[in-house]
């Protein structure tokens, strides 16, 4: 293993729209380690980051570029779901197989002072090369286009009272889909057919309408949502609406052959202790539903599938149990190939797929439309490409805006905290608009 040494240099420098990174060293794997340190200055000082936590990574590519981009958009991956920074690498790299490990630790907006997050490496203008001046040393260049402030100002104070602000629109109407009580009805029939083992899980949704005298700043919206630094921001724009959200939870990244995705399940508020959420039974069966189910199916598609210890991680208003998952793809397999094995995932689908899907026709007042589908993007041909559940989202047309959030529902379930979890998943969305409390 080479570390970070002396002979290791880095620099970030503007690119156009995007950050560029740069590193140099006497080694290939030194100048890699170097790349690695320049993408964490682009959105910190590395200084501020301390190597408490080591974190092992192995990526490989058939050229010396795209095991670069390999490389930068897995650390990009690793801080998005650990919500960490790093700023110690260690890096040996034979016949384009990358091994390293990253040291770091977890995200504190105060001390870190983060001023912005990268999307990952760009696929335009990488490179890898010797120096020109003879001196035998490596130089990496890559483009990483930044994803807006982690953490900017909140553009609204918090609006007391039902009369809302919504980034500059009056909030005139609130129409529940189905009413809070009636969905907490729902929620008991189905706790009692889990009780009597008929299915193992359930996921009901609701949704919340929202009348506005003008329509919404969707700029304005898309800027608040990028204050959750836990969760990834998207918008697809389609005649006559914007589907747009934050949502906490990965369906499938694909690089190459390497298959990342993530179990999420069990909600707590943020600001209440994890080992809360840690340690209640009825959210660790939930989650162990939805991992068991979730690395069966990739099981089937991949190869040396491992799951990772499970974690909280904070979502805005919310944290959530996560378990990163990981696997080697067969030759045959690519990322449409595990987008069709793994949606919908028992997180938003429920388990057994026949009988969970059947409670939700049954039970659901109105339909989901994109709501927790894919959203992401891919290259050409599915080699490449991530793909995210479309969760805390809303559907805005104009004047009228339309959120959704649903709950997991296993044995033991709770019909009252279900429906408070449901607000508190609400809130993600009214925070943005807002800056208030969820709806109830």
């Amino acid at each position: 293993m080479l570390p970070s040494a002396p002979t290791m240099s880095w620099e970030i420098f503007s690119h156009e729209a995007d950050i560029g990174v740069r590193g140099r060293g006497a080694t290939l794997a030194e100048a890699f380690a170097g790349a690695a340190m320049a993408m964490t200055a682009a959105i910190c000082d590395p200084a501020r980051v301390e190597a408490r936590e080591s974190v092992s990574i192995e990526c490989a590519a058939p050229d010396q570029e795209l095991l670069l981009a390999d490389w930068l958009n897995a650390l990009v991956y690793e801080m998005a779901t650990r919500r960490m920074l790093f700023s110690r690498f260690e890096v040996s790299i034979e016949n384009r197989h990358l091994r390293a490990n990253a040291w770091g630790e977890t995200v504190d907006v105060a001390r870190h002072r983060p001023a912005a997050e990268v999307k990952g490496a760009s696929f335009c203008e990488l490179a890898v090369r010797r120096e020109p001046d003879g001196s035998g040393w490596w130089q990496l260049v890559a483009r990483v286009p930044p994803s807006g402030a982690l953490r900017p100002p909140r553009l609204l104070p918090r609006v007391p009272g039902t009369a809302a602000s919504l980034l500059g629109a009056t909030l005139r109407t609130t129409r529940f889909v189905p009413r809070p009580e009636r969905w907490r009805d729902q929620v008991a029939v189905v706790v009692r057919a889990l009780d009597r083992g008929r299915v193992g899980k359930v996921v009901l949704a609701r949704a919340v309408d929202l009348g506005l005298a003008e329509p919404v700043d969707l700029d304005a919206l898309w800027v608040a949502l990028t204050e959750d630094a836990g969760a990834s921001v998207f918008l697809v724009r389609q005649a006559g609406g914007v589907f747009l959200g934050a949502t906490p939870e990965l369906l499938a990244r694909v690089q190459g052959r390497r298959v990342f995705t993530q179990a999420v399940a069990g909600t707590e508020r943020a600001d209440a202790n994890p080992d809360v959420l840690l340690g209640r039974p009825k959210d660790r069966r939930e989650h162990r539903v939805v991992v068991e189910a979730i690395a069966r199916r990739l099981g089937r598609l991949a190869d040396d599938v491992v799951a990772d210890p499970i974690r909280t991680v904070r979502a805005g208003p919310v944290c959530h149990l996560v378990t990163p998952v990981a696997g080697w793809l067969r030759p045959e397999q690519g990322l449409y190939d595990v987008l069709a094995a793994l949606h919908p995932t028992p997180a938003v689908g429920g388990e057994p797929p026949g009988a969970a899907l059947a409670w939700q026709r049954r039970l659901e007042a109105t339909a989901r439309g994109w709501y927790a589908g894919p959203v992401g993007l891919a290259e050409i041909g599915g080699a490449s490409g991530a793909f995210y559940v479309g969760l805390r989202s809303a559907w805005v047309r104009g004047r009228r805006v339309r959120l959704f959030a649903g709950c997991g529902l296993v044995r033991g379930s709770n019909p009252d905290q279900e429906l408070s979890e449901s607000s508190q998943k609400l809130g993600v969305m009214v925070q943005a608009l807002a800056g208030g409390e969820a709806p109830s």
